[in-house]
């Protein structure tokens, strides 16, 4: 029974400092391409991340981007819409355990972000994620002669933005 017992403490004791000390160890340089490869395929604009990143568990998990930049939309009179020294991301551990993305503090260290307006009305903050998820589409189902609406699109957003909440942010 002593045995039993001495074995999983030491599995637990190694498995909770592979996941405090793991982060550490992981060159998340190497996942850059990754991470901006989906932000331009989300948003249209080309993310560029000159600096290293940093990801930590404790105390909090955290986000360390330096040297980043978003590139501004077509027509735009300025390269890119945002650079930034340093861009640093803290979420709460507790309610990502239960699903849920509480951003506790956002930082914007030395950022340069220019805004702007077109001829036409739009502006430089309009993103393709945000115009594709605001379309509304309802699909139908046929359960014998009866057609029932599914959820929209829209409300399924809401139900996701629901489970995000930001307390803090600074520029």
């Amino acid at each position: 029974m002593k045995k039993l017992l001495l074995v999983i403490t030491t599995f637990l004791v190694l498995f909770l400092a592979a996941i405090l000390v793991g982060p550490s160890i992981i060159d998340w340089n190497n996942y850059k391409a990754d991470l901006t490869k989906e932000v331009e395929r989300l948003s249209g604009r080309k993310l560029t991340i000159n600096g290293d990143i940093k990801i930590s568990v404790l105390p909090a998990p955290a986000v360390v981007a330096h040297n980043v930049s978003l590139s501004n939309s077509v027509g735009a009179s300025i390269k890119n819409m945002f650079t930034l020294k340093s861009l640093e991301v803290r979420i709460a551990l507790g309610p990502l355990l239960s699903g849920q993305v509480k951003v506790q503090t956002v930082r914007l260290i030395d950022p340069v972000i220019e805004l702007q307006r077109f001829a036409d009305g739009q502006t430089n903050l309009d993103f393709f994620f945000i115009k594709d998820q605001s379309k509304e589409k309802e699909s139908e189902v046929q359960i014998g002669d009866s057609q029932l609406v599914e959820a929209t699109e829209n409300m399924q957003l809401g139900d996701r933005m629901s489970r995000f909440s930001l307390d803090n942010f600074s520029i």
